[in-house]
């Protein structure tokens, strides 16, 4: 066919932010105006080896998601590249809802992060009042579905069904989710505390505006502060590519202090205490801006740098020609000689090696064999986690029984009703108190046909791990509000 057919590399040899950067951008500009096709700059030591991360090729199931601006409206649209042709490229768009406000360009919803339940999650910010409907091919669409109003919430949204929720309201304008190795979530917030611990049902402080009426208003995890309160990025990393006191800890991007601020967690009941540790690292140059932070394949932290010279949209509004298009990099941040990944996919790997992966030491690698085997969920390998889910003792470590609960969660469960209250009914009386959490949200997953009855309830309410207690307690509110599968209130009262 006709040369380029696909996206570009142009090799640049020479650092990031020099002249010869700036050239080969706007040059590699031009030529993806005049050919079609990106030109993408990739730096490489001129005496290191090529090399490249590892990528996944196409398996023919919808694997990437994002958010974009519609008519007037922000639209959560779900991509596939549906003819398998390994472009990277989506053949297919699907408009999942919309409704997402516009109105302030630093709150927009962001952050759409797979979470250890198989939902997708994301972020809306305090100044951007939105009203979001399903959209018409929605199968959940009616034309007289009231829709959600809200501003500063976690919403998610589940991938099979097409549900979307309101998880909890409150903070400012975050930026990033990140899910520790018990699968509760964790934002980074701007202006307010900067660390939180988000629960379903919840109401949290608030930058701006009043709580509702019924609600009984939490607070941050922290008593602390870094060197600034603006913030963008947050992730859970565990990898052994670093020393151990870098291990299970978040780290966080500091917009205004051009650093990446590190925070560790203690258990305190249901939540979490957030306590600070050194710097990971900080910025020799003003113009940095840390705003993604994940761990890669290869077990390093990546972070994308915005690097401009304006931090604010103000002054951004205020000298428009001035904001800096042009160098935004991303770095690999290496611990002493870290070798760079060789090229693998994880996808044509069978369900017995991706089994093996939940107990890897870097959590990108158990993270993506978690959400690849609740993309096959395959009858035979659900039994397997199931068995080995249910098993006493501790022939399997608490990472991997952690992750095997996100895997199964990941699965599909609507044709194994059996295998599901099976799950339900034999972890809910587990010894371990993680898997006893989890059976409640096991048969909280939607479409499930598992109805929460009321004694598993009482006797978790009454458990002596807070943790339990709390997913209880979230059952019966959602419940209470009509959003659960089918509990009565009632049920609860009992004799």
């Amino acid at each position: 066919g006709t040369w380029p057919n696909k996206p570009v590399r142009v090799i640049v040899t020479n650092p990031p932010g020099g002249l010869t950067d700036a050239y080969a951008r706007q040059y590699s500009e031009a030529l993806s105006r005049k050919f079609g096709q990106p030109f993408v700059v990739r730096h490489r030591d001129r005496h290191a080896p090529e090399h490249v991360v590892g990528e996944r090729a196409c398996d023919g199931r919808r694997h990437t998601v994002g958010h974009t601006d519609g008519d007037g409206d922000g639209d959560v649209i779900q991509d596939a590249d549906t003819h398998c042709d390994g472009d990277g490229a989506a053949d297919r768009r699907e408009v999942v809802v919309t409704g997402f406000g516009r109105l302030d360009t630093h709150e927009l919803p962001n952050s759409l992060t797979w979470g250890p339940d198989g939902w997708l999650y994301g972020l809306n910010g305090v100044f951007n009042g939105s009203h979001v409907h399903y959209a018409p091919g929605n199968p959940n669409h009616r034309p007289d579905h009231p829709g959600w109003k809200f501003d500063c919430c976690l919403f998610r949204v589940h991938p099979r069904t097409r549900a979307f929720e309101v998880v909890c309201r409150g903070t400012s304008n975050p930026w990033g989710i990140a899910f520790n190795d018990e699968g509760d979530s964790f934002v980074s917030a701007c202006v307010i505390d900067h660390l939180w611990h988000l629960v379903e049902g919840g109401f949290y402080h608030r930058q701006a505006g009043p709580q509702p009426p019924e609600a009984w208003k939490l607070e941050s995890i922290v008593a602390h502060k870094h060197q600034q309160a603006a913030y963008c990025g947050i992730t859970w990393f565990d990898s052994d590519a670093y020393p151990e006191n870098y291990r299970r800890r978040l780290f966080m991007g500091n917009v205004h202090g051009g650093c990446v601020n590190v925070d560790r967690l203690e258990r305190a009941g249901s939540t979490y205490r957030g306590l600070p540790d050194p710097d990971f690292l900080t910025a020799n140059d003003v113009w940095f801006m840390p705003v993604v932070q994940k761990t890669g394949p290869d077990g390093c932290l990546w972070v994308l740098d915005w690097y401009d010279r304006y931090h604010c949209y103000q002054d951004a509004n205020a000298d428009p020609a001035g904001v800096d298009r042009l160098r935004g990099r991303l770095y690999r941040v290496t611990y002493r000689d870290t070798p760079p990944c060789q090229p693998f996919d994880l996808a044509a790997r069978g369900d017995e090696e991706l089994l093996e992966l939940l107990a890897h030491p870097n959590v990108w690698m158990r993270e993506t064999a978690q959400r690849l085997l609740g993309e096959r969920s395959r009858p035979e390998t659900v039994r397997v986690l199931l068995a080995r889910l249910q098993e006493a003792g501790d022939r399997f470590p608490p990472v991997e029984v952690r992750h095997m609960a996100f895997a199964l969660a990941c699965c599909d469960l609507r044709g194994l009703p059996d295998l599901h209250a099976e799950a339900v009914r034999t972890l809910s009386t587990h010894a371990d108190p993680f898997r006893r959490g989890w059976a409640i949200r096991l048969a909280r997953q939607p479409g499930s046909g598992t109805v929460l009855d009321r004694d598993l309830l009482v006797r978790s309410l009454a458990d002596e791990a807070a943790p339990v207690r709390l997913q209880a307690a979230i059952a019966i509110g959602n419940a209470a509000l009509g959003a659960g599968d089918g509990l009565p209130l009632a049920e609860l009262a009992g004799p």
